[in-house]
């Protein structure tokens, strides 16, 4: 298992009207801030053999994440790690791709 540290920034789409997804009302009140983007700061650990990482976030813009860990299923094709978050904050689902700089 491997461990480190990680800073990551996601955009965020807003909620859609009729969405179930309801941020605190604290959260509300850094929409305006973030503009449309979480950042999240902490540990992290990957399982090779279940094909995962989890985020252990330690805080966030997002505070509804401040303390949770967050398991993502991944796979690694040439330069690319794909992994989805199932449960993404603003409701529905989020695939993310990250590219290998060379």
């Amino acid at each position: 298992m491997a461990v480190g540290n990680a800073r990551q920034g996601v955009p965020r789409p807003h909620p859609q009207s009729g969405e179930d997804h309801e941020p605190s009302k604290h959260a509300c009140c850094h929409l305006g801030v973030v503009g449309g983007v979480i950042n999240h700061i902490g540990r992290y650990t990957v399982d090779e053999k279940d094909k995962s990482f989890t985020f252990h976030v330690e805080a966030s813009t997002y505070p509804n994440w401040d303390g949770t860990a967050q398991k993502r299923p991944f796979t690694v094709s040439g330069d690319e790690l794909k992994y989805t978050n199932a449960a993404a904050s603003g409701g529905g689902r989020a695939d993310l791709v990250w590219k290998r700089v060379k």
